[in-house]
C-alpha cells in the first residue's frame, strides 16, 4: 500500500477542529453534567426537608454552590473552545499557501511540507477516530496532537484502503 494525500489547510480543517474539540472534552462535559445533577439534587433536599429555619440552610447553600461551579466550568470551556478556532483560523489564514503532502505505507508515514520533511514509522499513532469524511490519527494519548485525513480530498478506494490498514493496526478510540 502506498497512498498520498495532499492536506491544504482549509476552512473544513475549522469543522474537523471542532469535532476534535467536542471529543476532547467529553470528560469536561460529564463534570458539567455531574455538577448539574448534584447542584439540583442539594437544592430540592434542602426544599424538600426545609424547617423553622427558612429557605436558605446548608443543603440549598451547597445546590447554590455546585449551581455556581457548574456556571463557572461552562464558562471557562467555552471561552477555551472560542479561544482554539480562533486560533485554528488564524493558523489556517497565515498558512493557506501552504501545502502538507503525507506519504502512507505498510511501513511508514511520511510528511513532506516546503521547508520541512519527516518519517515516522506507525507506532506513533496511538488511535483512531472516524467521524462523517474525517479520519483522526491521534499521535499520543492526550488527543491534542492528530493528523487529520478528509475523505474529500482523496480518491474512495484509497481513503478506504487506508482506513481498512487503519483498522486492522491501530485500536479505535472510545
Amino acid at each position: 500500500m502506498e497512498i498520498k494525500y495532499k492536506n491544504t489547510l482549509d476552512k473544513e480543517l475549522i469543522k474537523a477542529s471542532k469535532i476534535q474539540w467536542r471529543y476532547a472534552n467529553q470528560k469536561s462535559i460529564k463534570t458539567i453534567l455531574i455538577c448539574i445533577f448534584f447542584s439540583l439534587g442539594f437544592f430540592a433536599w434542602g426544599l424538600l426537608t426545609m424547617n423553622s429555619s427558612g429557605f436558605w440552610n446548608f443543603k440549598t447553600s451547597v445546590g447554590v454552590a455546585y449551581a455556581m461551579l457548574t456556571l463557572i466550568i461552562s464558562i471557562n470551556l467555552s471561552h477555551k473552545r472560542v479561544q482554539r478556532l480562533s486560533s485554528c483560523t488564524k493558523a489556517i489564514e497565515t498558512k493557506n499557501k501552504k501545502c502538507i503532502e503525507y506519504t502512507f505505507n505498510n511501513e511508514k508515514i511520511m510528511i513532506k511540507e516546503t521547508d520541512a520533511y519527516a518519517e515516522s514509522s506507525w507506532d506513533i499513532i496511538t488511535g483512531y477516530r472516524q467521524h462523517n469524511n474525517f479520519l483522526f490519527l491521534y499521535i499520543n494519548s492526550s488527543k491534542s496532537s492528530y493528523f487529520t485525513v478528509d475523505q474529500n480530498d482523496m480518491a474512495e478506494v484509497n481513503f478506504t484502503t487506508l482506513l481498512s490498514f487503519v483498522k486492522t493496526k491501530i485500536p479505535l478510540e472510545k
